[in-house]
């Protein structure tokens, strides 16, 4: 049996199946709490159109990350934000994690983020993924919902929840 024995319907469902819409509108945003001291980083799942235009100084779709060319991920891009409170400094880069480099392939669709935090010039946190889930279709993995750094401390606070079923 190859491809040409299955109907077309039937391949269009598995490649819809494969791919969950909510994933490619998936990113952060970051905020600087001057009087608290603070920094906080939440992760945005399925955020209604036009939500990383409005935030676009304070936030990030993690599809924005990826550089594709004829539907690959050719190479990634990072965001970095930096908060200074008095003599303290929080530095927050956030890259892309595609789960398929091949777009149109399973999960092509599906990117989310690792983040690094450093606090003057020391890493609190290095390349944490803000999706543990081994795919893009595991459900029951754990999600970053946020994380949250003072200037006082020496380790984040994150904050993870059963990934949604979207």
């Amino acid at each position: 049996m190859n491809y040409r024995d299955i109907p077309f319907f039937s391949l269009l469902f598995a490649a819809v199946a494969y791919t969950p819409a909510f994933a490619i509108d998936d990113g952060a945003i970051v905020t600087c709490d001057q009087q608290k001291k603070t920094v906080k980083v939440e992760h945005i799942l399925d955020p209604p159109n036009g939500f990383w235009k409005k935030h676009r100084a304070t936030g990030i779709n993690f599809l924005d990350l990826l550089v594709i060319k004829k539907d690959r991920v050719v190479s990634h891009k990072s965001k970095t934000f930096q908060c200074r409170f008095n003599d303290t400094s929080i530095k927050i880069t956030i890259n892309p994690q595609p789960f398929n480099d091949d777009i149109q392939g399973q999960c092509g669709a599906a990117v989310t983020g690792a983040i690094t935090i450093v606090k003057d010039d020391k890493t609190v946190l290095k390349m944490e993924p803000f999706d543990t889930s081994p795919d893009c279709i595991t459900e029951g993995g754990k999600i970053i919902k946020t994380i949250t750094m003072a200037a006082s401390e020496t380790a984040p606070k994150v904050n993870r929840i059963k990934k949604p079923d979207l």
